[in-house]
């Protein structure tokens, strides 16, 4: 199994804890099962596994365990772990993990299968043509995939109900075609700070955050 591993994981509360820190979260992402979304942390496997000392796996498990008031989600004060047997842990945002896992999973699926597919009608003698290039159906975005792409909860939630109200428009305008640009737009433009319309902000004209969010 695989974990997805956001790259905000890398900018924000959790930047300067140490790569210990960080491979220990790694890990916890690509082991945590659902349906209950826990993960079996032993610091002296753990040690083995990563190359790191025992008392160095201890002290960032600790660390992950701890109120974090940075972060991103305020479930659980911002815990990424909470303890619940000797060697068990609940991951926190287990559930965000695990279902952008599982899209990635059924998009990787269908890509071999139809891979297989037409594999095999070409050994049959049947031709088969390469799938077209189309245009990428827009699909909006979820509020976990949001957090993930680093928006904390209140704006995430802030960002959704702009942008439904508005028909998922850019500029006032277009449709949208990107909505992590959007978001790394909303973020630019300092939304989060009272900015009460996004793409009208001082700073940028309709046209460039029309383009910008289009990709």
């Amino acid at each position: 199994m695989y974990g997805k591993i956001f790259s905000s994981m890398y900018k924000g509360s959790m930047v300067g804890s140490g790569a210990v820190v960080f491979a220990v979260m790694g890990y916890v992402i690509s082991e945590q099962r659902p349906p209950d979304f826990v993960v079996e942390l032993n610091s002296k496997l753990l040690s083995a596994i990563l190359g790191e000392p025992e008392e160095a796996i201890q002290k960032a498990i600790e660390k992950l365990c701890a109120p974090d008031p940075g972060s991103r989600t305020d479930k659980e004060e911002g815990k990424r772990l909470i303890k619940v047997g000797a060697f068990t842990y609940h991951v926190v945002n287990g559930e965000m993990y695990h279902s952008i896992r599982n899209y990635e999973e059924r998009k990787a699926y269908n890509r071999d299968a139809q891979a297989k597919y037409r594999e095999k009608k070409k050994q049959e003698g049947v031709v088969v043509p390469e799938p077209k290039e189309t245009t990428k159906r827009f699909q909006k975005p979820a509020k976990q995939e949001l957090i993930g792409a680093g928006l904390d909860e209140k704006n995430a939630e802030k960002f959704l109900n702009h942008y439904e109200s508005n028909g998922w428009r850019v500029g006032g305008k277009g449709p949208m075609k990107d909505w992590r640009a959007a978001v790394r737009n909303w973020q630019s433009n300092n939304f989060s700070n009272g900015n009460s319309h996004p793409e009208t902000t001082r700073n940028q004209t309709d046209a460039e955050i029309l383009a910008a969010s289009q990709g």
